[in-house]
């Protein structure tokens, strides 16, 4: 017979020890992309945008996509259901040796519809698109859309094992790999292959862009041949990191990039070729965009003399002829102590504006006391929101942003990277007829709002 076992019981100081490490953990984790997942239709067979979305995923520094079920949990507040670790060895080939296999950050992660096959045209191909450092995994999303309803419904043999956090037991997923990987150009020093800091899809031909910062500009992968056609390269005079593409959604192939330095560039993504480029900083510094006087949170005059621009962001209208554009100001290091670029007090700030991309010109430009760092269309109630390195989220006149913010909502985070909007138009689930749209950054909270208003949070586990 074997031995008795008494029970385990933690001491008061080391719970709380426990406590303390655990919140270490949590604020050590940074998200960097959040995502709605596409949800079926009734029929089954194929995934459609008018229904809400069941699954968040969120990705982060640690190399982790969390899976929350926002119909689970107390009044449909949602739970962490499960998590995917992406290491290096996912990659399946050599590439992974130049890899480092222990931490692998993830950048954005984003879903597409890749063009069925002449012999499956009622399927559809929605795939994760995760972007790493070296290139871009694509999983086959009905896989792990499998697992995690396996998951829900209290069946664990999907499951590589679990993890305990705050109560809650989360799902480790096993046996999940990339159906295919898409990397960037080579380089002998690990530590300097191509971060995929944003993609984009181009639903008509199939085409995926990655902005890179390796100084090879935007790549562009043919999905259905699974090879690279080429790179958006870079300019003479422009620095070598990107952070944001974005496709029109016209089918005509163009292409927005931009990153440090501020330029804006219009590209035709089938000829791979530059069809124009708009430098924000030389318009900014003229103090004039498009729709006049460019306008900052002081209530004054911008003070944009000696700024550099960096563009973090950019999202695209429904209808493809507008972009919101988003990031920071920077002062050259000899004018660091002169007057600051709001007009007030304090130092570096960012500024939002919006592109008309038929014309290619810039309008209705603000600058703000905070660094921008994602921006996006909310269409749910007509706002275009902004986070940055403080802890709000903003909203603004999704028509003309020289007005300045309409309002404001705390969030968790201090610091927020990235926002995620539903693509449903309406969602009954989600508390107010609604699209829902979720907010994460450092820290490991992501909170949700719906019609501007937070209706409550997340925790990544």
């Amino acid at each position: 017979m074997p031995p008795q076992t008494m029970p385990f019981h933690h001491t008061p100081i080391e719970e709380r020890f426990r406590t303390v490490a655990a919140d270490r953990r949590r604020r050590a984790v940074s998200i960097f992309g959040l995502a709605f997942a596409p949800s079926f239709t009734s029929s089954g067979n194929s995934y459609s945008s008018s229904t809400s979305s069941r699954y968040l995923l969120g990705c982060s520094s640690t190399g982790r996509i969390c899976f929350w079920d926002l119909t689970d949990g107390d009044s449909g507040r949602g739970r962490a259901l499960a998590v995917l670790d992406v290491t290096a060895k996912q990659w399946g080939h050599h590439h992974s040796n130049h890899l480092d296999a222990s931490v692998m950050p993830i950048y954005h992660i984003s879903f597409i519809e890749k063009k069925p096959d002449q012999q499956q045209q009622h399927q559809q191909h929605t795939l994760l698109v995760v972007a790493v450092r070296g290139g871009v995994l694509l999983y086959r999303w009905s896989d792990i859309e499998a697992k995690l309803d396996r998951i829900a419904e209290g069946k664990d043999d999907a499951c590589l094992t679990t993890t305990t956090k705050v109560q809650q037991s989360t799902c480790i997923l096993g046996d999940v790999h990339p159906i295919t990987t898409l990397p960037v150009h080579p380089n002998p020093n690990p530590r300097a292959l191509g971060r995929i800091q944003c993609t984009s899809f181009d639903a008509s031909n199939d085409i995926l862009y990655g902005a890179a910062d390796d100084g090879f500009g935007t790549y562009v992968w043919d999905i259905e041949r699974e090879e690279l056609l080429g790179t958006l390269g870079r300019r003479s005079g422009v620095t070598n990191s990107l952070h944001s593409v974005v496709c029109s959604i016209d089918g005509g192939g163009k292409v927005i990039t931009g990153g440090d330095g501020g330029q804006i560039d219009v590209w035709d993504g089938r000829q791979l070729s530059l069809i124009e480029s708009v430098d924000c900083s030389s318009c900014f510094r003229d103090g004039v965009a498009a729709a006049g006087t460019v306008l900052s949170d002081s209530g004054k005059v911008a003070n944009l003399d000696k700024v550099s621009l960096s563009i973090s962001s950019m999202d695209m209208t429904g209808s493809g002829d507008w972009a919101a554009i988003g990031g920071q100001c920077m002062r050259h290091p000899s004018t660091r102590r002169e007057s600051s670029i709001t007009g007030g007090g304090g130092g570096e700030g960012g500024f939002v504006s919006l592109f008309h991309l038929p014309s290619r010109t810039l309008s209705s430009a603000y600058v703000t006391c905070e660094s921008i760092h994602d921006i996006k269309y909310v269409d749910s109630f007509q706002k275009i929101a902004t986070v940055g390195n403080e802890g709000v989220v903003s909203y603004w006149n999704s028509s003309d942003l020289s007005t300045g913010r309409g309002c404001r909502a705390w969030i968790s985070t201090p610091n927020a990277h990235c926002i995620a909007v539903d693509g449903a138009e309406s969602s009954s689930a989600h508390g107010n007829g609604d699209s829902l749209f979720a907010v994460g950054g450092t820290g490991s909270m992501v909170d949700c709002f719906s019609n501007g208003s937070k209706v409550h949070s997340l925790d990544f586990a």
